[in-house]
C-alpha cells in the first residue's frame, strides 16, 4: 500500500494514476464527455440507416438504375432461388467493395477502371468456387452472379463520388438488400401471374416487363425522401 495525502492506494492504482497524468493511458470519460459521445453515436447510426435505406429503396439498383435486370427476369422462378441469389449477390458486393477500397489504399496510383476488374475477378473466382460446392447450386446461378452488373455498378458510383470506406460498405450493403427485396417481391408476383388468366399476347416476358415497370413507378414515388 502507498500513503498519499492521507489516503491509501495500492501499487496498481498508483501506477495507473501516474500513467494517466503522463497521458500514457486514457482517462475514464466524465459525465459531460459521455453526454457528448452519445449524440455522436446516434448521429452515426442515423446516417448509416439513411445510407442503407437510400441505397435499398430510394435509389434501387434494379428498378431505378436498371442494373441486374437479367437476374430480375431469370432468377425469380421461385422465392427460394430468388432469396439465395439475392444473398449471394449481397455478400459478393460487400466483399468486392471492401477489397476494392483496400486495393485503392495500397495502390493509390491506379485508376478506378484499372483496379475494378482485377479486384472483382480476385474476389469472384474463389466465391464461385465456394458456391459450386454447395448442394443445389446451379450453373445458371453462377453465370448470373458472375455477370451481374448490380455488383460492379455501385462500386463505380461510390468511387466516382469519392466516398469513404464505411460509406461505401454501407451503400453496398443497402444495394444488396434492395436487390434482394426486389427479387423476392418480383418472385411473389410471378407466382401470382402463373395462376392468373393472363391474355395470350401478354404472357411470358411481356407481363414480366409490365410488372417490373409498375414496381419501378412505385419506387420512383419515394424519390426525394432522403
Amino acid at each position: 500500500m502507498i500513503l498519499h495525502d492521507g489516503k491509501k492506494f495500492s501499487l496498481r492504482q498508483a501506477v495507473i494514476g501516474a500513467a494517466q497524468r503522463d497521458k500514457l493511458l486514457p482517462r475514464t470519460p466524465t459525465a459531460s464527455q459521455k453526454q457528448e459521445i452519445i449524440p455522436q453515436v446516434s448521429d452515426f447510426l442515423l446516417v448509416t440507416m439513411l445510407v442503407i435505406a437510400s441505397a435499398a429503396v430510394i435509389n434501387n439498383v434494379v428498378l431505378l438504375q436498371l442494373l441486374g435486370t437479367t437476374s430480375l427476369l431469370t432468377a425469380t422462378e421461385n422465392p427460394r432461388r430468388s432469396y439465395q441469389h439475392g444473398v449471394h449477390t449481397t455478400l459478393l458486393l460487400v466483399l468486392t467493395t471492401g477489397t476494392f477500397h483496400l486495393a485503392s489504399i495500397l495502390l493509390p496510383g491506379f485508376s478506378t477502371e484499372a483496379l475494378l476488374l482485377p479486384v472483382y475477378l480476385c474476389v469472384l473466382l474463389p466465391f464461385l468456387a465456394m458456391l459450386s460446392r454447395l448442394p443445389g447450386c446451379q450453373n445458371t446461378d453462377l453465370i448470373l452472379l458472375a455477370g451481374n452488373t448490380a455488383i460492379l455498378g455501385p462500386i463505380v458510383i461510390t468511387s466516382r463520388a469519392d466516398s469513404g470506406v464505411l460509406h461505401s460498405l454501407f451503400y453496398a450493403l443497402g444495394t444488396g438488400l434492395g436487390f434482394l427485396l426486389v427479387l423476392l417481391v418480383f418472385a411473389a408476383m410471378q407466382e401470382r401471374v402463373h395462376t392468373a388468366a393472363v391474355p395470350a399476347p401478354f404472357r411470358g416476358a411481356a407481363i414480366s416487363l409490365i410488372n417490373a415497370g409498375l414496381m419501378s413507378l412505385g419506387f420512383m414515388g419515394l424519390a426525394g425522401i432522403v
